[in-house]
């Protein structure tokens, strides 16, 4: 679970078969909002084990502030690079542990679990690396996992404010478009011209408080359809209550991942995907 859509209905977003999503939005469209909406909605099963986050924050802002969300986060240039190249390292023994046992199809479970690489800034690592050998390294890493992660449970979230191909010359990889307040130019190229036919136009979203984390969505079809959606909004507080409910279920074994006792008591944290404190 994510959010709502403007009919009514949840809004969720599929972290495993499909090869990547991609979140573009200008700067204070809320992109952090998905993030965080999509990281509590995996609660239960980060409890559980059967979910591993990997968090990628070039500006040390982002995602830091709920990082033991994370079972591993890096946040300076080179390490950045050497824990994307870590995760192919580990994607590639996973395919072949799973090739050798016969497995054609792979389920999440505790021992080889989903593993969500979240990118808080794409353009960082493809584009504004400092050092170019640096940068090749990162962009062979992230199109290795767009290219072959989905069959062995590697999935990448990547965050950009300009998806333009200059600055992301991998954007086909990506399956699912989720595209927040952009310039009407740059809608056309995270959703597609039908889409914006559509009506999805996310020039239109007003900035500010009154617009963050609404947009509009295709799935990994490509559907010509947007569905228009708006992402729940988790504060600080609830960011870290959930935090300290989950490190405290790893500690505490299992049996709190179990059915219907996995979620923290105070209210304000487990009411962070009920309807949208903000206006729609």
């Amino acid at each position: 679970p994510v959010g709502r859509r403007f009919d009514g209905l949840p809004w969720t977003l599929p972290v495993i078969d499909s090869q990547g999503i991609l979140l573009a939005g200008s700067s204070g469209a809320g992109k952090s909002a998905v993030e965080w909406a999509l990281n509590i909605g995996l609660a239960p099963a980060l409890v559980a084990g059967v979910v591993r986050l990997v968090g990628i924050d070039p500006k040390g802002m982002e995602l830091y502030q709920g990082r033991r969300f994370f079972d591993e986060y890096a946040d300076d240039p080179e390490d950045i690079v050497e824990l994307l190249e870590q995760q192919v390292v580990e994607m590639r023994a996973r395919r072949n542990a799973l090739r050798d046992a016969g497995v054609r199809k792979f389920t999440p479970c505790v021992a080889t679990p989903l593993v969500l690489i979240e990118v808080d800034e794409l353009a960082y690592v493809t584009q504004l690396l400092g050092d170019k050998k640096l940068q090749a390294r990162g962009r062979v890493a992230l199109q290795t996992l767009l290219t072959q992660g989905r069959a062995t449970g590697y999935q990448v979230l990547g965050a950009i404010q300009d998806p333009r191909k200059e600055t992301l010359e991998d954007r086909d990889l990506f399956q699912i478009a989720v595209a927040l307040r952009l310039p009407r130019e740059m809608v056309l190229l995270v959703l597609g011209r039908d889409a914006v036919t559509a009506g999805a136009d996310t020039s239109a979203i007003p900035l500010g408080d009154a617009g963050a984390g609404t947009g509009y969505v295709l799935d990994e079809a490509r559907a010509v359809e947007p569905v228009h959606v708006r992402a729940s909004w988790a504060s600080d507080s609830a960011i870290g209550e959930w935090e300290r409910y989950i490190v405290a279920a790893r500690s505490a074994g299992p049996q709190m991942a179990s059915a219907g006792s996995w979620q923290p008591v105070r209210t304000e944290a487990a009411e962070v995907l009920a309807p949208m404190p903000r206006a729609v």
